[in-house]
C-alpha cells in the first residue's frame, strides 16, 4: 500500500536483497509493502529529493499484454491529473527494462482495512471524519469525470501525521463519458 513521503535517507541496510530489481529509473527499491490486482507496491527512495515514495509495478505477466500496459498507464495518467488532499498524488510514470511502474506519495500510517482489523469498532467521530474525507476525494475525481472502480477499506489510507484519509489504487479508472473500451464516445 502506498505510504506518506518523509524526508529521511533510506539506509542501505534496509534494502531487501530478495527483490526482483534494485532500482527502477532513479528510484532505489527498498522493500515490498503491498500487493494488488494490477501490481505489487514497493517502498522506494528518491535520492534527488531525499524522500520515500511508493512505487506500483505492473506484474511481468501482465506487462506482456499491450492492453494491460495501456490500462495501467491510463490509471496513472488519470489519477496524476487529480490534485486533492484526499487523493494519493502520482509523481511519475515510467518503464525500466520492461518493468512498467508509477510513483506515488508514500503515506505513513495504515489503511482503513488495517485499522478495522485492529479495532472492533471505530468511534462515530472518527468514522464520520474518514467517510467525509473519502467522499471529498471521490467527489473531486467525479468532478474530473473519473470513477474510482475499487473503493474499499484497503484503498483508503490513513495518514498518521496529518490525520487525513487518502484514496489510493483507483483500479481501472473509468470516465462516465467513455465506453467500456475506454475510448471517448
Amino acid at each position: 500500500m502506498p505510504r506518506h513521503a518523509r524526508t529521511e535517507s533510506a539506509p542501505e541496510s534496509n534494502v531487501d536483497e530478495h527483490l526482483p530489481f534494485a532500482r527502477l529509473g532513479h528510484y532505489e527499491i527498498v522493500r515490498k509493502i503491498g500487493h494488488g490486482g494490477m501490481g505489487d507496491v514497493y517502498l522506494g527512495y528518491e535520492q534527488a529529493l531525499d524522500r520515500k515514495v511508493a512505487i506500483k509495478v505492473l506484474p511481468a505477466d501482465l506487462a506482456r499484454s499491450d492492453d494491460f500496459v495501456r490500462r495501467f498507464r491510463t490509471e496513472a495518467t488519470a489519477v496524476a491529473k487529480l490534485n486533492h488532499p484526499n487523493i494519493v498524488p502520482i509523481h511519475f510514470i515510467g518503464e525500466d527494462e520492461g518493468h512498467h511502474f508509477y510513483v506515488m506519495q508514500f503515506v505513513e500510517g495504515e489503511s482503513l482495512a488495517e485499522r478495522l482489523a485492529h479495532h472492533e469498532r471505530l468511534d462515530v467521530v472518527e468514522t464520520l471524519k474518514i467517510v467525509e474525507q473519502a467522499l471529498a476525494g471521490l467527489a473531486a475525481a467525479h468532478d474530473r469525470g473519473m470513477v474510482h472502480r475499487d473503493i474499499k477499506p484497503g484503498n483508503i489510507l490513513l495518514d498518521s501525521r496529518s490525520g487525513r484519509a487518502l484514496l489510493a489504487d483507483f483500479g481501472l479508472v473509468k470516465s462516465p463519458k467513455s465506453s467500456a473500451t475506454g475510448k471517448p464516445r
